[in-house]
């Protein structure tokens, strides 16, 4: 069997920009088609087919050698502790990369992501203070793996990464910021050396830019919504750097 890793997030942070970048590498495969994400591991009915089954549904070409290694990336995964446990049955040597962003930068992402998708049509400040001001008023999935406005939840790190810290091996847990990752040829290196490839492996696209809804043009909230985020998410990124000695320094400024 191939090694295997997993990019399971967080939604809005550059995980499709590593990808990318991954998928560049010549030792590397990442699973395709891209969109929709694979999110193998969310259904029981596609995982219930076994390894087979996500093996040719993704990986099979011609050149997927033995020797590559396969990637996934599907960021809904982090907030599902089920996804964590049918991945290690299945994938248990696996390797988890999670991307976590400034988590208002990445709410307000979301809220620009979901506008664009015809999920969000409320103004900015309303949209991202709904789950403290309105939380019964938060749509649910919508037929969607996770719900388009739980902007939020959905910057929660610490909320979600304690089951996955749980099953795995904390050493097989790969913890990097969008900030620290994004044109930044160390980290990427890094993250070249836990998967076990080449690391002098220089990327083209490595300044590329692919979160669309980042657009500067995009009409930012007021402060008085940036103080209340700050006063929600600051406990929040105590406990994610307390817990998995994440550099978050660049969130503070």
């Amino acid at each position: 069997m191939n090694r295997h890793f997993i990019i399971g997030g967080a939604q809005r942070s550059a995980t499709t920009y590593l990808y990318q970048v991954l998928d560049s590498h010549p030792q590397i495969q990442m699973a395709k088609p891209t969109r929709p994400e694979p999110k193998f591991f969310l259904k029981e009915a596609d995982y219930s087919k076994g390894y087979t089954e996500y093996f040719s549904r993704y990986f099979q070409s011609k050149n997927c050698s033995p020797e590559l290694v396969l990637g996934e990336k599907s960021t809904t995964y982090i907030e599902y502790k089920d996804a964590a446990i049918r991945i290690k049955k299945m994938l248990p040597s696996a390797e988890i990369i999670f991307v976590l962003r400034d988590p208002i930068k990445r709410a307000i992402s979301n809220v620009n992501f979901s506008r664009m998708h015809g999920f969000e049509s409320h103004p900015i400040d309303e949209a991202l203070l709904r789950e403290l001001d309105q939380p019964d008023q938060v749509l649910g999935k919508a037929g969607l793996s996770t719900s388009p406005q739980s902007y939020l939840w959905r910057s929660s790190y610490a909320d979600m990464l304690g089951p996955w810290y749980d099953i795995f091996d904390p050493q097989k847990i790969t913890l990097i910021t969008s900030e620290n990752v994004v044109g930044n040829l160390s980290t990427l290196q890094k993250v070249f050396s836990k998967l076990k490839v080449d690391n002098d492996f220089i990327p083209k696209g490595l300044t590329d830019v692919v979160n669309q809804s980042d657009k500067p043009s995009a009409r930012g909230p007021s402060p008085e919504t940036y103080r209340r985020l700050r006063d929600y998410f600051a406990p929040k990124n105590q406990l994610l750097e307390r817990l998995y000695n994440l550099d978050i320094s660049s969130w503070k400024t």
